[in-house]
Formats: structure tokens, C-alpha cells, sequence
């Protein structure tokens, strides 16, 4: 050890090599570490590239010029869901050696991303949070369960206990037909609407009587079920006659769960709509839906329109004919909606890359987000 003499001897020195020692881990430490700087609340998320491999990506809807990849994967992301507290991203990913989708969790502070989910042989997407965050449901096909019937889809609801370690899993209906899919809570965790493909149906499960109501046949989409889980929208399609000069086309009605009556939200038989995809805003007092006209203003596409549940005034939000709009999602607080829009090609006749545009119900104002990017979703 005379070399240790030696080096303690020259204290100076032996300090000054110890320091350089601990600044070079921290800084082998602060370099390693796969983090992502700090994302404003809301964030607006989504996945991009549009014509390519996607990634999760995240945005300051107020400085869309510095864009943050929170993924960085070498296979494809099918979709995601952010947590109701904005701190972790379930998604399902397809794994590149079994080809399936598993469910993964992305840690927005760290960019960590970890397995919740290994989806032998089965194929495992579109998570929901359970609004206290404990909870995941998702969708799961597995290819050698035998469907009841030609034509119903093999989709089934199953849950993902994440109180648990490892995270538990099961089918969320024990006693029921399982097919089912498009689960959506209410803001309180006391109802879940989905659609059951083999009844079929719109139904809303009640988890502290446990008991399912029937809402309407609907169009094989569940709806939109209100923040305090009192009211389901959903669309229906209304067939025309042509020895009545009438044309089919698909309008809102609003079931109250309480009273099991059904209302018209919008009933547009004169000027004759589509009028689909409803979300509810976070204070339960107005519903964003898409409209196409069909008569002689028939546009494009889809254009974003909003009702109020008091009134039933409808109004535009975003009415650019040239587009056709989507993925529709309302910031926290009811002031900003995100959504996804295409424009078709007047040369080609084709559509072109979405992008992501929000819109802000206080000041009117439109902006761009993102181009060549899908599936928005606001992280709380």
C-alpha cells in the first residue's frame, strides 16, 4: 500500500482525485439516466409517424415547436391511455418476437417503460384507467376460444389489477357473455358502459349493485357515458324511405339512466346529418360530436360541432369542410379540444397525413400541434 501512502501523503492531490472520481459518476449517472424534461399539465400526447413506425410523443400545447418522443421503440405502439394523475402511459405494443400486442407502462418522469402484461398467444390492446389509477381494463382476442356466432366479435373485456405484484389479471364480467369491448368509466368509478356483441347492446354495469343495464341496441359503438354516470349518448341509425323522399342517416339520443327515458339530442330530419362520436366535456354540461351533412352542403368529412345538454343548442366548433375530423378528447378543466384532421387531396383524391390541431373554447383559437401524427389524448 505505498502508493496509498504516497497518494495520502500530497493531500491536495488525494482530494483533488476523489472529486474527480465522484463528479465523473454523477456524471455517468445524469447521462444514463432516460428521462425527459419536465412536460407541462395538460399535454397534449400522440403517436407519430403517421406513414411509419409510431412512437408516443408529447407537446406543450402553448410551444408546439419542441416536441418530446416519449418512446423509442423498434416495433409498433397500437395505441395508449394516460393515467387520470398524468403520470404514466399504459400502451400496448407489438411484441417483436411473438408478433402479439403485451400491455406496457411508461413513466412520463423517468421515460422508463417496463412489461405490466406478457400476452402469450393472445392479442392484448386498448387500455382504460380505472379513475383512482389501480385499476386497467383492456381488450383481449384469443384466437382459440370458439365465438357463439358467426359475425360476433372477438373481443372481451379483462382486467388488470395493478395493486397486486405482480399485476393480476382476469375477465371483468366472471358470470357474463364475454364479448364485449369499448369500456368507458364514469368520472367516479361507480359505472361502466360497453357494448356487448353478443346480446347485442349498449350497457352500462353498475359496480356496486353489479348488476348491467340496457341502454339500446346502438350501431356497435357503446357511446359516451356522462362524468357522474347518469346519462349515455350514443348514435342511431335512422333507415330512410325513398317512396317518402326520406334519407337514412344516424342522429345523437340521450338515455337518462335513472329514469330509462330516451331523448333526441340532435334530430336533423331537415337538414339531414351523420352525426357521430360523442364525447362528453368534463363538467357533464356539453357533448363534442362529428357531423356530416348530406344534403346539398355535404362536405368532405367530418366537422366538430357541440351540444348543450341543458338547451340543445348545437353549434360549430370546427366547420372546414375540406377536412374531415376525429379523435376527439377535452382537456381536465372543459377549455381546450384536441382532436385529428385530414384533408383530402383535390388532385389524387386521397388523404393526406393527419395532424393534430387543438382548439380552445375561451379564445376561439385554433392551433396546430403536430403533423403526420394520430390518436391524440390529453395527459392530464
Amino acid at each position: 500500500m505505498s502508493w496509498l501512502r504516497a497518494l495520502t501523503s500530497s493531500r491536495p492531490l488525494f482530494l483533488s482525485i476523489v472529486l474527480a472520481i465522484i463528479t465523473g459518476v454523477f456524471a455517468f449517472l445524469l447521462l444514463n439516466r432516460s428521462s425527459h424534461p419536465a412536460l407541462p399539465h395538460p399535454a397534449a400526447a400522440y403517436l407519430a409517424p403517421s406513414d411509419g413506425r409510431p412512437d408516443i410523443w408529447a407537446i406543450n400545447p402553448d410551444n408546439s415547436q419542441s416536441p418530446i418522443a416519449l418512446t423509442q421503440t423498434d416495433t409498433i405502439i397500437f395505441d395508449f391511455a394516460p393515467d387520470p394523475k398524468g403520470r404514466y402511459i399504459a400502451f400496448s405494443e407489438r411484441d417483436s418476437h411473438t408478433g402479439v400486442l403485451d400491455i406496457k407502462l411508461l413513466d412520463i418522469s423517468t421515460g422508463q417503460s417496463r412489461l405490466l402484461l406478457d400476452c402469450v398467444n393472445v392479442e392484448c390492446m386498448s387500455p382504460v384507467w380505472h379513475p383512482d389509477g389501480s385499476q386497467l381494463l383492456y381488450e383481449r382476442i384469443d384466437p382459440q376460444i370458439p365465438l357463439p356466432a358467426a359475425g360476433i366479435d372477438p373481443r372481451q373485456l379483462w382486467l388488470l389489477d395493478l395493486t397486486t405484484t405482480p399485476p393480476t389479471t382476469r375477465p371483468f364480467f366472471e358470470r357474463r357473455p364475454p364479448w364485449s369491448y369499448g369500456a368507458q368509466w364514469s368520472a367516479d368509478g361507480k359505472h361502466l358502459l360497453y357494448y356487448d356483441t353478443n346480446a347485442p347492446g349498449i350497457f352500462v354495469y353498475n359496480t356496486e349493485l353489479q348488476t348491467a343495464q340496457f341502454v339500446a341496441q346502438g350501431d356497435g359503438l357503446a357511446g359516451a357515458i356522462s362524468p357522474d354516470g347518469r346519462y349515455v349518448a350514443y348514435t342511431e341509425f335512422r333507415r330512410g324511405d325513398h317512396h317518402q323522399g326520406t334519407q337514412s342517416h344516424t342522429i345523437l339520443r340521450l338515455m337518462d339512466l335513472s329514469t330509462n327515458t330516451i331523448t333526441d339530442l340532435t334530430d336533423e330530419t331537415t337538414d339531414l346529418t351523420d352525426d357521430t362520436a360523442p364525447v362528453w366535456s368534463p363538467d357533464g354540461r356539453y357533448i363534442a360530436f362529428l357531423r356530416r351533412y348530406l344534403d346539398e352542403r355535404a362536405t368532405a368529412g367530418n366537422m366538430i360541432y357541440l351540444v348543450d345538454i341543458e338547451t340543445r343548442q348545437v353549434r360549430p366548433v370546427v366547420s372546414d369542410g375540406r377536412y374531415t375530423h376525429g379523435a376527439l378528447s377535452w382537456d381536465r378543466v372543459g377549455q381546450r379540444l384536441l382532436f385529428q384532421q385530414v384533408i383530402r387531396e383535390p388532385q389524387t383524391n386521397s388523404l393526406a397525413n393527419p395532424e393534430i390541431w387543438s382548439y380552445n373554447f375561451q379564445t376561439g383559437q385554433l392551433q396546430e400541434l403536430a403533423k403526420n401524427a394520430f390518436a391524440p389524448r390529453w395527459i392530464p
